[in-house]
């Protein structure tokens, strides 16, 4: 799927996440999320949204949507070096997770609390908050 023809609303970000979860794996935290490019060349316009969400395994999970495709990941959380979540004075978070798997990954997100014109996500503030303070239990710099 991609950007054009895949649904955003918090039933079609379930069903995606879902399908990432291990047998007996429960989704803790999911939200809707801006995904930025990391690195030195990383541009502000090079932006996709999706979802990422957090498992009672200990992982993170998530799904990009971009124009041509959507890409999923998964990465365990006892692969974190570090982690990084600010505030920005717009009011939305930028988590920032290290992590060395066989090779060193990065991965950046804009957490918003609110959506406007939010209505398809009508739990994205109570996800957001629960999503924030299970991440306070992996940070190594907050």
């Amino acid at each position: 799927m991609s950007m054009l023809t895949e649904p955003v609303n918090e039933e079609n970000m379930y069903e995606t996440l879902n399908r990432l979860l291990y047998p007996g794996e429960k989704i803790e935290a999911a939200v809707y999320c801006v995904f930025r490019q990391t690195g030195f060349f990383a541009s502000n316009r090079n932006s996709t949204y999706g979802y990422t969400a957090l498992t009672s395994e200990g992982r993170l999970i998530g799904h990009k949507i971009t124009w041509l495709n959507s890409v999923d990941f998964a990465a365990d959380m006892k692969n974190l070096t570090k982690i990084t979540v600010k505030e920005s004075i717009f009011g939305f978070y930028t988590v920032h997770a290290f992590f060395e798997l066989p090779e060193k990954r990065q991965l950046k997100f804009w957490l918003h609390r609110k959506i406007y014109g939010g209505n398809k996500f009508p739990n994205q503030t109570k996800n957001a908050d629960t999503m924030l303070d299970l991440l306070k239990k992996y940070e190594l710099s907050y």
